[in-house]
């Protein structure tokens, strides 16, 4: 995977490691994108610690996962073992909350192979398939505690 990214970004730096050790320093990216990856995770906690942790004040972060609320999910899950976690966007919220990060937009998407679409009514909730948090690291002192 590390390759193909190279081969199509090859101006960009492309690290393969620990999402919940990276290793970078803290508070050097500008914004961070966490695309379809908290869901294989059983604890989201240290990996959402981790991207705040080198995230700069003001810093963006962007994370996109599964809706694990969407009724189709929970009857998988159900009638058999997941293969993947899935989350609810309050238990997103709750994790980033906790870590000092300020909520800054959050929706649900319908995402299919070819297209996605942007939705945020209560219809959405009921059938979008992923949801996305933006959040914001705040100014100054404070962001990224780890006492969770």
């Amino acid at each position: 995977m590390a390759k193909r990214a190279r081969s199509s970004w090859p101006s960009a730096l492309i690290c393969v490691g620990d999402i919940e050790h990276l290793p970078f320093r803290d508070s050097v990216f500008h914004g961070v994108i966490c695309a379809e990856v908290l869901q294989y995770f059983n604890g989201a906690k240290d990996a959402l610690f981790e991207m705040t942790r080198v995230l700069k004040s003001g810093g963006v972060l962007v994370v996109l996962t599964l809706n694990g609320e969407l009724l189709i999910r929970k009857i998988k899950k159900l009638l058999r073992k997941p293969r993947i976690r899935d989350y609810s966007m309050e238990e997103i919220r709750s994790l980033l909350s906790d870590l000092g990060m300020r909520i800054g937009l959050a929706g649900f998407l319908v995402m299919f192979p070819s297209f996605s679409i942007a939705i945020s009514s209560k219809l959405a909730e009921r059938f979008g398939n992923c949801f996305f948090i933006l959040v914001i690291k705040p100014l100054g002192p404070g962001g990224s505690k780890r006492a969770l």
